[in-house]
């Protein structure tokens, strides 16, 4: 049963997370789907999450600065997305639907998260695109890949 059960739930993910592709990235934005609206990578992954209904809708964004990243050593948005609920697995376990949290800038903490699709493809709201984006994950996002987590309520 809990297969079942997971596997409709990854498929509300999966469907709600292309459901944003092309809404505008915008730092530090509650999110907002669509054309008018506007998220971060942050944000991204919560709107998501309420979407597809495993967090109640109006749950707070954790304020951060957009530069959070280079101003410190310890791993904060791993901190802030077992906050939110989510569990951390093994990054060789993510299945379609989990969180991915990677490096952007070299040894810096983890900065940039996206949901993992079928045929290692990713979605995330990319300040570089100026949009949330659907692409492949290449050998250089491979590289930088740190973390994995699984939204609050899907089982394993």
């Amino acid at each position: 049963m809990s297969h079942i059960i997971a596997t409709a739930r990854r498929e509300r993910i999966l469907t709600e997370a292309v459901t944003w592709a092309g809404t505008p990235y915008r730092s530090r934005h509650y999110p907002v789907k669509g054309p008018t609206g506007g998220c971060d990578c942050a944000s991204y992954i919560l709107g998501v999450a309420m979407g597809a209904g495993l967090v109640p809708e109006g749950t707070p964004l954790p304020t951060y600065s957009a530069d959070r990243h280079l101003h410190q050593s310890d791993e904060r948005y791993r901190e802030e997305l077992r906050a939110l609920g989510c569990t951390e697995i093994p990054v060789e376990q993510a299945n379609p639907g989990d969180v991915l949290l990677f490096v952007v800038l070299g040894r810096r903490p983890a900065s940039h998260t996206a949901i993992l699709l079928h045929g290692l493809r990713m979605a995330h709201a990319y300040e570089t695109t100026g949009k949330v984006s659907i692409n492949g994950i290449d050998a250089g996002w491979q590289r930088r890949l740190r973390f994995a987590f699984r939204l609050p309520g899907v089982p394993e």
